[in-house]
């Protein structure tokens, strides 16, 4: 499947998929760990209908933090609906919450 994913996603507005403006943001900060795969961080955004805007990033074995300014992005934040921190199109395994040791 070409746009085949699991992960996880926000919605940073009280109702689902209501658009919220981040312009006063530069950009999307997030800490990482995982099994050196590449993920993808995609961001949806009412202006653009259904299909996001994704970015790569790379999951090693420390928690590091991920920094993707909304320029790498191509977009203006100004109507974001959702984030979604996923793995694919290749099947592997996403998480395991198990593990989680509640750091960074």
């Amino acid at each position: 499947l070409p746009y085949a994913w699991a992960g996880t996603m926000w919605m940073p507005a009280r109702t689902a998929m209501a658009p919220v403006d981040l312009r006063g943001t530069e950009a999307i900060r997030f800490h990482a760990r995982g099994d050196g795969g590449t993920y993808q961080l995609m961001v949806f955004a009412q202006s653009r209908g259904r299909m996001p805007t994704a970015v790569p990033f790379v999951a090693g074995p420390e928690w590091r933090e991920v920094v993707v300014p909304w320029t790498q992005l191509g977009l203006e934040p100004k109507d974001v609906t959702m984030l979604v921190f996923a793995g694919g199109p290749q099947p592997r395994a996403f998480c395991d919450i198990a593990a989680w040791d509640g750091e960074p």
